[in-house]
Parts: C-alpha cells; sequence; structure tokens
C-alpha cells in the first residue's frame, strides 16, 4: 500500500488521494488539503521502501510482504511490522523536514534554533585575527515532520488501537530520527 501512495502521490494532482486504496478518511482529507506535505511524504515512502529492501536484500524477508503504512498492517505483531512503521514514519518525517527546509512546504519553513557562531583561531605562529563563521542557513524542520507525520500515518493506529498497533504506534521511526537530526 505503501508504494501504491507513494506513486499516487507524487502526481500533482492531489485529488489521487480521494482514489487511493487503505487510505482512512482523515488521511484523505489531509491529503487534500496539504497536496505539497503530501509530496514529500510520497518521497520518504519511497526512499523507506528502498532502503528496506537494501537493508534486508540478502534476509528470508526482505520487505516484500505488504508494506502497508497508510492503511492499518494486517497480520501478526511481528518485529518486521514494526519496522516497516518505524522506516516509514522516519522516512516521511526526514523527507517532509527537508521539504521545509527547501520552502517546498507553505505551511512550515526553517526549523527553529539560533545563529551559530564558529571562531576559527589562527594556527600557531601565525598573526591575524580569528575568524568569525555564521550559520544562517535554513535548518531542516524537524517538529514540523515529526507532527505532520505524527498526524496523517498515525490516523490509521487511532482507529484500531489494539495491543499490536500501540506497539507499532510507540515503536515509531520518529522516536529514533529525533535523537539523530
Amino acid at each position: 500500500m505503501t508504494a501504491q501512495l507513494a506513486s499516487a502521490i507524487s502526481a500533482p494532482d492531489y485529488y489521487n488521494c480521494q482514489m487511493q486504496p487503505g487510505l482512512v478518511k482523515r488521511q484523505r482529507e489531509i491529503c487534500r488539503q496539504h497536496p505539497a506535505a503530501m509530496r514529500a511524504i510520497s518521497e520518504g515512502l519511497r526512499n523507506a521502501i528502498d532502503e528496506c529492501h537494501v537493508q534486508f536484500q540478502r534476509e528470508r524477508w526482505n520487505c516484500s510482504a505488504s508494506f502497508g503504512v497508510v492503511g492499518p498492517v494486517k497480520g501478526a505483531a511481528t518485529a518486521e511490522t514494526a519496522y516497516i512503521y518505524a522506516i516509514s514514519s522516519a522516512g516521511a518525517s526526514h523527507s517532509l523536514a527537508r521539504a521545509c527546509a527547501r520552502g517546498l512546504i507553505p505551511e512550515c519553513g526553517c526549523g527553529g534554533g539560533e545563529q551559530t557562531y564558529v571562531t576559527s583561531a589562527a594556527p600557531e605562529g601565525f598573526n591575524r585575527r580569528p575568524e568569525q563563521f555564521i550559520w544562517a542557513g535554513c535548518s531542516d524542520n524537524v517538529k514540523f515532520g515529526n507532527q505532520f507525520t505524527r498526524k496523517f500515518i498515525d490516523s490509521t493506529e487511532k482507529q484500531i488501537m489494539d495491543a499490536r498497533h500501540l506497539n507499532n504506534f510507540k515503536l515509531n521511526g520518529r522516536l529514533h530520527l529525533n535523537g539523530r537530526l
């Protein structure tokens, strides 16, 4: 399902979301209201699928099973299911954060933070003033990426909150992403 969503959302016509199987009502609403963000989510989900295949290419399970983050994942509560949720959430969050920094999503901007000042001292034996570098660029907006991904992906989890889904919900990849970016 994730692969289908990734290809459907990449088209500029957001009405594809209305026809997309596997989306719950709330996801369709979000998709219709935020087409630019959905393109970023699509990119992140494609990256997640690709990375999953790379990580497990020589394993018995190689992500070929239903990769469904857009609808409830059916089947047993397994490590593989939790991994699919984690890598999908992390991929979508990361892609949204990057798209915000590039100015591709009107609802968000640069990530928070203050300007960074770095002073470099001259090597020993040189008489020159220390130079100061000021980072004034646009950082990835991780907060927006996490919040939007939570709103979109977790829409399915909130409808079915049994023990398996609660496990997937809590072991989400955004937790890992927060510690890395």
